[in-house]
């Protein structure tokens, strides 16, 4: 896939279908007014870089034009931190 990952690809797909407009009419018969579109769009590039993605292609999918905007939107969990942590604890004791 042109140096796309499935995971990064199907990834893609969602944000494309998730920007429909049936999703507000979704939203609205389900009577959930807090919930913007634009919210996706943080938890989509925060899951795509913990599950992975270089910031380079990150940027590229999110339509960046800056790795500080690629930062702006990415929002890693604790627990990812934490895995990552431990990763690196336990090759510094090798």
């Amino acid at each position: 896939m042109n140096g796309v990952t499935r995971s990064e690809h199907l990834l893609a797909k969602l944000a494309y279908y998730l920007s429909c407009a049936g999703c507000h009419e979704i939203l609205r018969a389900a009577k959930i007014n807090w919930f913007r579109l634009h919210d996706w769009r943080h938890h989509w590039a925060s899951h795509l870089a913990m599950d992975g993605c270089d910031g380079a292609t990150l940027m590229k999918l999110g339509g960046w034009k800056s790795p500080k905007m690629v930062q702006r939107y990415v929002d890693l969990s604790l627990e990812h931190l934490a895995k990552k942590l431990a990763q690196s604890q336990r090759c510094a004791f090798r």
